[in-house]
């Protein structure tokens, strides 16, 4: 009974200071969030895809290329999060059958592509794989430089313990039949980076 007192006697004390306690912890979130907002405190737009492509590149390929790494399920993640990380957004909600449509050019017309002029679609063309997601109706571009991860993914799976009944290229692990967040892979790559 003692302690039911000094319990509702601890409430009663916080619920009178809770103004002068939280408010000057409040008002400085709200200032720092406020001066983070302004234009002149942004990091440079540039500057922050660079520094993010960079890390998500690098991150692939010294995954990838580690050919006698025995995988586990945190390789599996941390290179599911980088892909993820990479395509999020261009919506990254892909089947396996729809990579593997991507993979061998299903969605490129071989007669168009003879008779592109314009450099900058060549470029496009030769530089991704085309996929598309029926049920979201969007095209989605995979950059080359991310194939061979994308490969490497669909192929440790099954040593990783993902459900064979999940359809999905990007996978929940833990036998889920479920796709990952795009949102969630980019705050694990940021959070690896020590960006909050």
């Amino acid at each position: 009974m003692e302690r039911e007192g000094e319990v509702g006697l601890f409430q009663s004390v916080l619920e009178f200071n809770r103004d002068f306690s939280f408010y000057t912890a409040q008002l400085a979130v709200e200032q720092r969030r406020n001066s983070l907002r302004k234009p002149t405190d942004m990091p440079i737009e540039d500057d922050v895809k660079k520094e993010i492509g960079s890390f998500i590149l690098s991150g692939m390929h010294s995954t990838v290329e580690d050919v006698y790494k025995i995988w586990e399920k945190h390789d599996f993640v941390k290179l599911r999060n980088l892909i993820v990380s990479r395509l999020t957004l261009y919506n990254a909600r892909l089947t396996l059958s729809e990579w593997r449509e991507a993979e061998d050019s299903v969605w490129v017309d071989p007669e168009l592509a003879e008779k592109i002029t314009d450099s900058l679609e060549e470029t496009l063309l030769r530089g991704t794989k085309l996929a598309y997601i029926p049920n979201d109706a969007v095209p989605l571009l995979i950059p080359n430089n991310t194939v061979e991860a994308v490969r490497k993914l669909v192929f440790e799976r099954a040593n990783v313990g993902i459900s064979g009944d999940n359809v999905f290229l990007f996978p929940n692990t833990n036998n889920s039949r479920d796709d990952v967040s795009g949102y969630n892979c980019i705050q694990s790559v940021a959070g690896t980076m020590g960006i909050n």
